[in-house]
């Protein structure tokens, strides 16, 4: 555990997701950040790899506060009634979600969705009729319906069984979309209303005209923040706003890295993540280099794709726990958590499974569910981090 004094800093006073553009190429993405870890690949600086180590895998995008279940829900629980009882996680662990009867659902990559009550671990793949093993986002609707986003399909589970949903396209978001108590489910680029999938396409307006491949605009996050406003972080042009009626792009140029994850803490800042350029802050008027401002850049990534440890460059996740710390996941260094004051890195040597952090989750008791890559499912109480067992 590594505690920083901070540059310059202020206090921290202070998903839903949705795009019709094409996914990225995940499977490389996986490949090279595999190749990076065994150091057994000489990287050669051109486009095509260029997008595959930036862009790839969308993974499970900043924890929405909605998702943490009310303990006073009185919703029967559907009762679950495939799957296999299991006595091992996956070990390559993208989403984890708690739904309202607070079990909890992961999503791995290949290795379908693990159900787990407290008691019992159950896995359900495609031989259950799971759209697909790589599952890279899950949601519930009001009524208990889980909704999962695959790689190569929506699919949603009523509790007996899954229903594959083909997208209609050209769907731009209603109000009703933006209200946080109906119907309406988003997932990364994609919503579902009434069961029914639509395709989400954002306008091509950005200012930034970085490109790494042919699909800038391909939407890899999405978050709705209290005000109702939904913000979408992209493969190269930046991060934009949907209020409702109006698309609004922020025009910083470090942003055009792919946006991994965007997270509102309790003040409302954004709080945004890159891979490359790192952390930013959004106060509604600046975004501030928060990386750049703490001295935790890593130019060695940026000019020949080389991960570093002790940097802050290379966001995947972003929550926050029940005290207002902000929880950052990187892909080559980590965990950082930031209480307002100080940064303090966590690695495998705090007891960090990898230091690759996929997706950070916080329950509603207030532990972290770390899933860290291909090493399997991390647990952290306050004060000790612990491998996942049954």
């Amino acid at each position: 555990m590594v505690k920083r004094q901070l540059f310059g800093t202020l206090p921290l006073k202070n998903l839903l997701p949705h795009a019709k553009n094409k996914s990225p190429r995940f499977e490389k993405d996986d490949q090279i950040i595999k190749q990076e870890q065994l150091k057994t690949v000489k990287i050669t600086l051109n486009i095509a790899l260029l997008l595959s180590i930036l862009g790839g895998f969308t993974a499970c995008i900043g924890q929405n506060k909605e998702s943490r279940p009310d303990k006073t829900n009185k919703e029967q629980p559907i009762a679950l009634n495939i799957g296999d009882t299991v006595s091992e996680i996956g070990k390559d662990i993208r989403c984890i979600f708690q739904d309202k009867q607070n079990n909890f659902w992961f999503a791995t990559n290949g290795q379908g969705v693990f159900k787990y009550d407290g008691k019992v671990l159950l896995q359900l793949t495609d031989k259950h009729g799971l759209g697909s093993n790589f599952v890279w986002n899950i949601q519930q609707g009001q009524d208990g319906t889980m909704y999962f986003k695959t790689r190569d399909n929506l699919c949603f589970f009523d509790g007996k069984k899954f229903n594959t949903n083909q997208a209609l396209d050209n769907f731009g978001l209603t109000d009703k979309a933006r209200t946080a108590n109906n119907q309406t489910m988003l997932l990364l680029g994609y919503c579902f209303e009434n069961k029914l999938a639509k395709a989400f396409e954002l306008p091509q307006t950005s200012p930034l005209k970085g490109k790494f491949s042919s699909t800038p605009y391909a939407i890899y996050c999405s978050y709705l923040d209290s005000q109702g406003n939904i913000w979408f972080g992209t493969e190269s042009r930046g991060v934009c706003k949907y209020d409702g009626q109006t698309y609004t792009w922020l025009n910083e140029k470090e942003l055009g890295m792919p946006v991994r994850s965007i997270f509102e803490d309790k003040n409302g800042h954004l709080w945004i993540g890159n891979n490359g350029y790192g952390l930013f802050r959004y106060d509604g008027k600046t975004v501030t280099n928060f990386t750049r401002q703490q001295k935790l850049e890593n130019p060695d990534f940026l000019n020949g794709l080389k991960g570093k440890a002790g940097t802050l460059s290379r966001v995947w996740t972003i929550t926050d726990d029940r005290q207002g710390n902000l929880w950052i996941g990187t892909i080559d260094a980590g965990l950082w958590k930031y209480d307002g004051r100080v940064l303090t890195n966590y690695t495998t040597k705090d007891g960090l499974t990898s230091n690759s952090v996929w997706t950070v989750y916080c329950d509603k008791i207030g532990h972290l569910w770390i899933g860290a890559g291909e090493n399997g499912l991390t647990k952290y109480d306050g004060q000790t981090f612990i491998m996942f067992k049954i």
